[in-house]
């Protein structure tokens, strides 16, 4: 018995290839579709205004390819920056290195005090010229706009060098600014730990000012501290650059510049202050 079994012709085949090449070109024309709704919902809705612009239709089309190649080359110059930080950053790397380590002593900073009455009046020279010159120089001069009448005639001619030693002669005296002082809980003589110094601000005293032979500190904490009582004597104070009264103090390195005025703090009459301290050394190595 002869079973007849259906036979494929050639153009069912081709049939059947032409439904499934169909199929496939449907899939990707609705991918393209979707991935164009996409693309025109993130040029109305970006925050990038070149993009956006690119797709308002109520712009001309001269307009829209200009803005579009603003965008380009914006994305391109972009495109170049980002590959430059990252070509210098695989380039030149960056290492951190963190160091901890345990002393048995820390070097003590050097502390500038300096009286701001800068002159005691029973020591400014009876010189109208010095009085007239140190007077204008003062903060009180400046703010209250006035000036002192001086004879002409009683006017004479100085020099820069006496001006320098008058002013010195004037300045505070070292005990009597600084009355007792403690270095870790002892009492020493004021004389035998600080020295007069030449500031911006004029002649000041600096404990601990000799970078080759600097004082430490074994402990953290009062008992290691440098201590002292001064007084200002606020009555017998002349003309000073500042009106203020008190006690201007700065910190520093054996080695550093001193300027007091723009680096140091003030300490008012009448209280009590204390300052504590934390050191931090900071390299850095720049290639």
């Amino acid at each position: 018995m002869n079973s007849v079994c259906p036979k494929k012709t050639r153009d069912q085949d081709s049939g059947s290839s032409k439904v499934k090449l169909g199929g496939k070109e449907q899939d990707e024309r609705q991918f393209y579709k979707i991935f164009q709704d996409i693309f025109h919902q993130y040029q109305e809705t970006a925050s990038i205004h070149g993009i956006s612009k690119t797709s308002q239709p109520q712009l001309n089309t001269c307009r829209r390819f200009i803005w579009g190649v603003f965008v380009v080359v914006m994305s391109v110059m972009l495109a170049i920056t980002v590959t430059s930080l990252i070509t210098d950053m695989r380039e030149r790397h960056i290492k951190t290195v963190n160091k901890f380590a345990l002393h048995d002593e820390l070097p003590f900073p050097a502390v500038t005090i300096c009286n701001l009455n800068q002159f005691n009046i029973d020591r400014v020279p009876d010189n109208p010229m010095v009085r007239h010159v140190l007077f204008h120089k003062s903060e009180y001069a400046s703010l209250t706009g006035t000036s002192r009448e001086v004879s002409a005639v009683n006017l004479t001619d100085i020099s820069g060098e006496e001006l320098l030693r008058a002013t010195h002669y004037a300045a505070p005296r070292l005990d009597e600014l600084i009355w007792n002082c403690l270095w870790r809980s002892k009492v020493v003589d004021c004389k035998d730990i600080f020295q007069p110094v030449n500031t911006s601000y004029g002649k000041c005293f600096i404990f601990n000012g000799d970078k080759h032979n600097v004082r430490k500190s074994i402990k953290s904490g009062p008992r290691e501290a440098l201590k002292l009582r001064m007084d200002i004597n606020n009555e017998k104070a002349f003309f000073s650059q500042y009106m203020e009264a008190g006690i201007l103090f700065l910190i520093s390195e054996q080695d550093a510049l001193l300027a007091p005025q723009e680096d140091g703090l003030t300490i008012r009459p009448g209280v009590s202050a204390s300052v504590h301290l934390k050191r931090k050394d900071v390299s850095k190595i720049i290639i």
